[in-house]
């Protein structure tokens, strides 16, 4: 007997089949185009561009469609170098080639200076050496005439002064000056060797003029005639560069008070002063020299025994002064007269 059908209760649940997942959407990777399924290409196929999908490399996805809401997968980082490593790399390169350029350059400046003191310095002693193997020429020559071998040693004396040696200038003036000895006495050509040798610096030119001035040899008439003008000049050129003679024979010509120059003890005061100290430091030193050349005389104690007599001759305050003067007298500078 069938049986009638039963009515569900309240409580009855029904079963429904399970609906399958939605198929992904597929994105072209040529035109990034999304499949929809209305899309009558085939499966394989873009329904947009119509390539195949799988014959496409994917490229980077754009941004999501926010319609399909379908998110294109992120793009791998890329490591990219900057502008400014590159400039610092630049920069770093040109220091480097500026500062080897500028220690290349201090290295052979400094090359170059040595090397050119060296050279100074060896020139200096080729030098020292020349003028000392013709000062001892001439003074060879000297020795000669005073033992009486003027005739023939006039000519090879006045040889080497024209060849432009100031010694030889000086030893021809006096031969000439002097005669004797076989040297016919000529003034004129006498006086203008040691005048040419005197302006060529030479300070013993300028002391053999004051002598022979001061001692009338220079004169023209026959007998000595002083003429203290004149070797006050020299005296005082020689005497201006500091040298110890000129100062010494400058300060005993104004000790002597001469007539055409007058009474001057300050002067005499101030240049025996200094002669006084120069003598005493070349003594110290072992500086000081005879010039076989040089007539004259002169020591530290010469000096300070004339400054004692001309010292008497002035008050204490001049005294001071004539002092302060000789400290403050640097040569090159004009004495006092």
């Amino acid at each position: 007997m069938a049986q009638p059908p039963t009515t569900p209760s309240a409580t009855t649940l029904e079963l429904l089949p399970a609906e399958s997942a939605p198929p992904a959407t597929r994105v072209c990777p040529a035109c990034s185009h999304p499949r929809r399924d209305s899309d009558g290409a085939p499966a394989w196929q873009c329904p947009r561009c119509g390539v195949a999908y799988d014959a496409v490399r994917p490229t980077a996805a754009p941004p999501a469609d926010p319609r399909h809401g379908v998110s294109p997968p992120s793009p791998a980082p890329r490591a990219r170098l900057g502008i400014w490593p590159v400039l610092a790399l630049l920069v770093a390169s040109a220091v480097g080639v500026i500062v080897w350029t500028s220690q290349s350059r201090q290295h052979r400046t400094a090359e170059t200076q040595s090397r050119q003191q060296a050279d100074a310095q060896a020139q200096a002693v080729a030098d020292a050496r020349a003028e000392l193997a013709r000062r001892e020429r001439v003074d060879a020559l000297h020795q000669r005439w005073l033992r009486g071998d003027g005739a023939a040693v006039l000519g090879e004396a006045r040889t080497q002064a024209n060849a432009g040696d100031t010694r030889a200038r000086v030893l021809l003036g006096q031969m000439l000056l002097r005669g004797g000895a076989g040297v016919p006495r000529d003034r004129v050509a006498g006086l203008a060797a040691l005048e040419q040798a005197a302006q060529q610096g030479s300070v013993l030119a300028m002391l053999v003029l004051g002598h022979a001035y001061g001692t009338g040899i220079a004169s023209a008439g026959p007998r000595p005639e002083a003429q203290p003008e004149q070797a006050e000049h020299w005296y005082a050129r020689a005497a201006r560069t500091g040298d110890a003679r000129g100062l010494y024979a400058l300060g005993q010509l104004y000790a002597a008070a001469p007539p055409a120059l007058g009474p001057r003890p300050l002067a005499a005061h101030v240049a025996l002063d200094l002669a006084a100290r120069r003598m005493e430091a070349e003594a110290t030193t072992g500086t000081m020299e005879r010039d076989p050349l040089w007539t004259g005389d002169g020591s530290a104690t010469l000096a300070r025994y004339a400054l004692q007599r001309v010292a008497q001759q002035l008050s204490p305050a001049e005294r001071e002064q004539a002092r302060q003067t000789a400290d403050a007298w640097r040569a090159g500078l004009p004495l006092p007269r």
